[in-house]
């Protein structure tokens, strides 16, 4: 392994700091078809995501009307879930590049959240020349609770889940685009 330059990892390459899914991940997603009317197809689908979900701006708010499916007696298979299926495909053919986490690095966390669900962005920022990178997409369900309450609620479980990143560095947090800290 002298003079390697990238190395295979959990359906991912890594090299010169940056985090590439395989292109195995990424056609998986695209092979399936628009309707999926399937039980055991979507779900095979919806767990594809699982390796790429990182790399997926409010894959959460794309994938809520697909969950639905797979509930008992769910509901017919409508245009809104075909829609929900080509959003999906088309991000996954449009991964960004992400970057490998440095504990030196200031962290900036972004966030944002509506009645119905939250997400995150984790970004560091290279010390010399202040160049954000993107590091990690995160979105999930919230409960229905004040705004402040929810934003609150949602940065705290954000970092919960960074925690091993963001522990030994500062974090700017960022919501809607607005300096919070």
């Amino acid at each position: 392994m002298i003079f390697q330059t990238f190395i295979r990892c959990l359906g991912h390459i890594i090299e010169k700091g940056r985090i590439i899914p395989i292109n195995r991940s990424i056609e998986f997603a695209s092979k399936f078809p628009d309707i999926i009317t399937d039980k055991t197809q979507l779900q095979r689908f919806l767990g594809s995501l699982n390796y790429i979900s990182a790399f997926i701006k409010d894959l959460a708010k794309d994938i809520a009307i697909l969950y639905e499916r797979l509930k008992k007696n769910p509901k017919a298979w409508t245009d809104s879930h075909t829609d929900a299926v080509k959003r999906i495909k088309q991000k996954v053919n449009n991964l960004p590049c992400l970057t490998l986490a440095n504990p030196t690095w200031a962290n900036i966390v972004e966030t944002d959240a509506s009645d119905i669900r939250y997400g995150g962005i984790l970004k560091q920022c290279y010390p010399i020349d202040k160049q954000e990178y993107l590091v990690q997409f995160y979105s999930g369900e919230e409960q229905s609770t004040s705004d402040i309450e929810v934003n609150m609620e949602e940065i705290e479980d954000f970092l919960a889940k960074l925690k091993e990143i963001t522990e030994e560095s500062s974090v700017r947090i960022n919501d809607k685009g607005k300096d919070k800290a």
